[in-house]
């Protein structure tokens, strides 16, 4: 068993499709453990609030978490307090009601970094680029914020504004990672995978 918690693991447990040597040492993980139990109440209540929605919104939710979780191991295994942790994604989670829907397929992204908030939205130009546009939202106002987008060994850096608003034309379809910087240092950064 992994130090950190397994949500698969848990998430089978919760099903009832673990043999019963291995559903014995969930049990004694979840009993033993604070991040287990936690991880096991967060997944009852997920399981509770799914009874009422229907299966794509579940289905939706259950990917989510499941790359929540994925993106803080992560963090974890890279020992690395600044890599911010993806709390939405619009290619998994339906556009929530009220907000009108884009004409043009964009994918919307929100990472958290400790108090801060990156909000980012991902416009299609081609099959194989983006134009990426976003915001960091906490940082106090006129702080200046530079980040540098880095792609295999192509970096391109932007400046932005006074309300932390940024653009970058084009970013090729990819693994990529963004920094983010004021003068004080690393702000932190962002994995993504367009």
């Amino acid at each position: 068993m992994s130090e950190n918690p397994d949500f698969e693991l848990l998430s089978r447990h919760l099903a009832k499709e673990l043999p019963e040597r291995e559903a014995s040492q969930v049990e004694h993980l979840i009993a033993s453990d604070s991040e287990w139990a936690a991880a096991w109440r967060l997944l009852n209540q997920l399981q509770t609030v799914g009874r009422e929605l229907d299966r794509a919104t579940v289905q939706s939710m259950s990917e989510l978490a499941s790359r929540l979780f994925a993106d803080y191991q992560h963090r974890l295994k890279e020992n690395d307090e600044r890599l911010g942790i993806r709390v939405y994604d619009s290619q998994v989670m339906p556009v929530p009601e009220g907000v009108r829907p884009a004409s043009v397929e964009t994918r919307r992204l929100r990472y958290r970094l400790d108090d801060l908030e990156l909000e980012m939205s991902l416009y299609p130009l081609t099959p194989e680029s983006y134009e990426l546009m976003g915001q960091l939202e906490g940082l106090q106002q006129d702080t200046p914020l530079t980040v540098t987008l880095t792609q295999g060994r192509r970096r391109t850096k932007v400046q932005a504004d006074r309300f932390h608003l940024f653009r970058f034309e084009r970013v090729e379809a990819g693994k990529c990672r963004l920094a983010l910087e004021s003068p004080d240092g690393v702000i932190g950064h962002i994995d993504l995978e367009l």
